[in-house]
């Protein structure tokens, strides 16, 4: 209506939502009632703040509002930026930070592995083969055993952990594409001397286990020994026969 009013605030409270009597109007009194939810976030009450109509001064005096700089929209925002950032750090760990232990099967402790202590042929064909699954070093523990004709207990788990692989030239499947099968069936591997180090999953495991191929000396100076584990004793509970 063009009109300015001027109410002061003479009641405030908090009521269920079906309170709606506060809301009616009184004879004789001119009022006006502000309805919000109650309490922020949460809004399972009503906030009522109520005015009575007085009188507007010629000069309407300028009012300072003090405003909360810390409600609840800016702890949301915070709280949202705060995961986002927890993500992010985590995403990164997992990229960059987490440090992976890699198992090799053998009949020793080998701290400075060479090509021809690895198992020389397998799904990516030759080269030092190394898992990040115990489960399927077992499996080639017990491949190994065979082969060699020795008594598996008497076979060892090396642990190692790459390092700094980015000046290695390197071929890494994360899954089972196209590439990888065609790698595999094909026994691209066989002849591959393009690849220092070849990542991808194992042939007949889940594709959550990956395996890892050392295809050149220079490569086997990536990896970092760890410690070295005793079949025999692992079985048992403990193992470990030597750690740096």
């Amino acid at each position: 209506m063009n009109l300015t009013l001027k109410y002061k605030i003479n009641d405030i409270r908090i009521v269920a939502p079906n309170q709606v009597s506060s809301l009616s109007i009184e004879k004789g009194r001119d009022l006006v009632t502000l309805v919000t939810c109650y309490p922020t976030g949460i809004n399972n009450k009503r906030l009522l703040v109520t005015g009575e109509r007085t009188a507007l001064s010629k000069v309407t005096p300028q009012e300072d509002i003090q405003r909360n700089q810390f409600g609840y929209n800016f702890w949301v925002m915070f709280g949202s930026a705060f995961l986002m950032f927890l993500g992010l750090v985590y995403l990164l760990w997992l990229l960059f930070g987490r440090k992976r232990n890699l198992y090799h099967v053998a009949a020793r402790k080998i701290e400075k592995p060479v090509l021809s202590d690895g198992q020389l042929v397998g799904d990516f064909g030759e080269g030092f083969y190394l898992t990040d699954s115990k489960k399927l070093a077992f499996q080639w523990l017990d491949e190994f055993a065979q082969k060699e004709k020795l008594n598996s207990e008497e076979l060892f788990l090396n642990v190692y952990r790459l390092k700094r692989i980015k000046k290695l030239s390197r071929w890494i499947f994360k899954d089972k594409t196209e590439n990888w099968q065609n790698y595999i069936k094909e026994k691209q591997g066989y002849g591959d001397e393009k690849h220092a180090l070849v990542v991808g999953p194992a042939f007949t495991s889940d594709k959550k286990i990956m395996q890892y191929v050392l295809k050149t000396e220079e490569a086997l100076g990536y990896i970092k020994y760890i410690k070295c584990l005793n079949i025999n004793k692992l079985k048992k509970g403990g193992g470990i026969i030597d750690k740096k």
